[in-house]
């Protein structure tokens, strides 16, 4: 292609701007996935979940991960599961409790979550899916913060398999 050919940096910018609106979040999904954070904390308080007594800990904390957390979400998949978001429920976890431990039972804490179509457990996480969409929800221990702002460690537990904590840093 020639230079004359070649588009000009404003018709660029115009045909970004385009490609941007259509692959971003609608305001509909922004505010579903919103909402749903916002469920995360009221389940998992609830009275009988063990994670309630945890999240009473001035350091516990769930915040949104990754794309969400930088508001970076796009659409990216079908109409059943047109975009995915991430979540970190950031507490002590008790020491009696094995990797495999904190994920049954941040999925047992979470497998009736209103308005889901299933919840999963996964090798890291435990994935609620919903029309449109599905939240992946990390464990992450915060009781051995060595340094940064929000450091600890995630399970890893297969379904076969040694189960073991990993380092991460999943807001830094």
């Amino acid at each position: 292609m020639s230079k004359s050919n070649a588009p000009s940096l404003r018709q660029l910018d115009e045909i970004l701007f385009d490609v941007a609106t259509i692959i971003e979040l609608n305001d509909t999904d922004r505010k579903a996935a919103e909402s749903r954070y916002r469920k995360l904390k009221e389940v998992l308080s609830k009275s009988g979940s063990v994670f309630a007594p945890l999240l009473e800990h001035e350091d516990a904390k769930i915040y949104a991960q990754g794309s969400m957390a930088s508001s970076t979400t796009i659409v990216s998949g079908t109409d059943d599961d047109r975009f995915d978001v991430d979540a970190i429920v950031e507490v002590q976890v008790p020491a009696d409790w094995s990797p495999k431990e904190a994920l049954d039972n941040l999925h047992e804490s979470l497998k009736d979550f209103p308005h889901a179509k299933g919840v999963e457990r996964c090798t890291r996480c435990v994935q609620i899916k919903f029309a449109n969409m599905h939240m992946d929800v990390t464990v992450l221990d915060n009781k051995n913060r060595k340094s940064g702002e929000r450091p600890g460690e995630i399970a890893h537990s297969p379904d076969e398999g040694e189960s073991y904590m990993v380092p991460s840093n999943p807001y830094g």
